[in-house]
Parts: C-alpha cells; structure tokens; sequence
C-alpha cells in the first residue's frame, strides 16, 4: 500500500494537534481521553463523568478536524450519586435506637 506523505503528515499534525488540546484542556476528566485516525475519521474512546464532558471534548477536538468526521466513541461513566447532606443526616437521626 502506497502512503502519501503528505497526507500521512498531515494525519500526524492532526494528532500532535488533538494531543495538545486534551492535555491543555481545564477538564482533567478530558487528559485521559484516547484518540486515533482510522479512514479519515478521529475517532475518540475513553470515559468521562458527564455528557458535558463529552460534548466539549468533540468541541475542542472540532477545532483541528471537521466535526463530520469526528467518531465520538466516549463513554458517559458517572459517578454513584452522593445523597444531599440533608437526607443523609435524616437517614442518621432516624436509624438511632432502631433494630
């Protein structure tokens, strides 16, 4: 198979390029999102705690390549949810004495 160099540098900038937008990223949850090309697509795998955190990172990945062939493959994995501190302190009183 015969590879354009040109094209194959330009997939490589593309990378540095994305590397470099998810490492600078304020989001901490967004450093470890992993990314590739793969038939002209950047495709993106890893996990988040959010939707929001999902959709920013095909935003800030939109910057470098075309949103249409961006493959966001990310996966939404929230945390357990914390009860508010009020019901907590309730479930507390109420469990005192009984068996």
């Amino acid at each position: 198979m015969i590879v354009d160099e040109a094209q194959a540098a330009r997939q490589f900038d593309i990378l540095v390029e994305v590397d470099r937008i998810l490492q600078a990223s304020c989001y901490s949850a967004l450093r470890g999102v992993q990314y590739g090309l793969s038939n002209g697509r950047l495709i993106l795998e890893g996990s988040v705690p959010s939707y929001f955190m999902k959709q920013i990172a095909q935003q800030l990945v939109a910057t470098v390549a075309d949103e249409n062939l961006i493959d966001n493959q990310i996966i939404v994995d929230r945390p357990k949810a914390v009860a508010p501190r009020r019901l907590r302190e309730f479930a507390a009183a109420s469990s005192v004495g009984a068996f």
